[in-house]
């Protein structure tokens, strides 16, 4: 189908800003990761061919929206399809045999269904962690909000069922910032008189007021902030090309991370230390394009690119929701997010319309003549 269409839209600057820093991006952090023979999959094509293929010849903002449905609404489904092989026994708890790991979940997260629904305790889904888990169901709900109808109802629903099983402290954070962002916009473009700073403002506020109601109890945000700083020592003995799993698989035997300390719970810090500070760099050029980008939809009233960037970006801050080297969900996400932000093109009726209500000369039609 992507072959086969015709290339009938062009990118704003930001837009392709974005793309091209994030392919520079993922041609660094593959190099890195291939120096310091770190993990890699198969999968790394896929995100470079993504980017590629959005560069040639990028999808217009109805194929855009149908993908990120699939996309969304197949997640959905498959944590559906992983819950009720839980249930039947068909496959296992991500907490294998890790029963101090649960209690101490059961102590630190908030987890109203675990008992009801017989789960160990936060539930991971097909995703591996329920870190994982919770930013997919934090994007599903966002999206939700930026839909109509029953698409809008599903979304919401499952994204918010997601959630509650996830446990997820960053989901809650994640689908709160983006949910925000979604309805101020929405409802500016009936109300043009208030200042455009203020959803910014209340982001923030509500942004800082869920992490004391959800953090309060642990400053250490679960343990990150105890890490950080280490993560920080150990990029300083390669800040260019990073210290690649090798270094951090070293350090955690060093008993300078602690083992759950795997990845630095930061996607920016992460890509730093792994790969370096030129794969840093990369990724918050592709980061400031995307902002840039869906701003600039949202103010033309089209908000669901910049609620899901800002959904993305608040999860970056204690998970590493953007990983370069495979299109994970949230990743094909953020991809999605900013060809959202192409200018929606109008309806076959519309265009009619408008050529039989104006002349080539320009001058109105005798029909429309008073």
């Amino acid at each position: 189908q992507w072959i086969r269409s015709p290339k009938a839209q062009r990118l704003n600057k930001w837009q392709r800003v974005f793309l091209a820093a994030a392919l520079l991006t993922w041609i660094c952090v593959g190099m890195t990761t291939a120096i310091r023979f770190s993990y890699a999959e198969a999968a790394w094509l896929l995100l470079g061919a993504l980017l590629v293929f959005s560069l040639l010849k990028p999808p217009d903002f109805h194929h855009t929206r149908q993908a990120t449905n699939f996309l969304l609404g197949g997640v959905a489904a498959l944590c559906l399809i992983t819950l009720v092989s839980e249930a039947a026994g068909l496959t296992n708890s991500w907490y294998g045999d890790l029963p101090g790991l649960m209690q101490w979940e059961k102590e630190n997260y908030w987890i109203p269904v675990a008992e009801l629904l017989d789960l160990d305790g936060r539930w991971a889904g097909p995703f591996d962690h329920p870190g994982r888990a919770g930013i997919a169901g934090a994007l599903i709900v966002v999206w939700g909000f930026v839909n109509r109808g029953f698409s809008a109802a599903f979304f919401i629903a499952a994204g918010l069922f997601i959630l509650v099983l996830a446990g997820s402290n960053t989901g809650y954070l994640a689908a709160a910032s983006g949910v925000v962002i979604a309805a101020w916009f929405q409802f500016q473009v009936r109300v043009t008189w208030l200042p455009r700073w203020l959803p910014f403002l209340l982001v923030l506020l509500g942004f800082v007021g869920l992490i004391a109601i959800l953090v309060g109890p642990n400053l250490t945000l679960t343990g990150r902030t105890t890490v950080w700083p280490t993560y920080l020592e150990l990029w300083r003995s390669s800040p260019w090309l990073g210290i690649g799993d090798a270094g951090i698989i070293i350090a955690q035997r060093a008993d300078l991370l602690p083992a759950w300390a795997y990845h630095a719970h930061n996607s920016w810090l992460d890509v730093m230390a792994r790969n370096g500070l030129i794969a840093l760099m990369g990724a918050l050029v592709a980061a400031s394009g995307a902002v840039l980008a869906s701003v600039k939809a949202a103010s033309r009233g089209r908000p669901e690119a910049f609620a899901l960037v800002t959904t993305l970006l608040v999860a970056s801050i204690t998970q590493p929701a953007l990983v370069w080297l495979f299109p994970a969900v949230p990743m094909a996400v953020f991809v999605l997010a900013v060809l959202l932000s192409t200018p929606q093109a109008p309806s076959p009726q519309s265009s009619s319309i408008t050529q039989t209500a104006v002349e080539p000369s320009g001058r109105m039609s005798t029909s429309d003549q008073g």
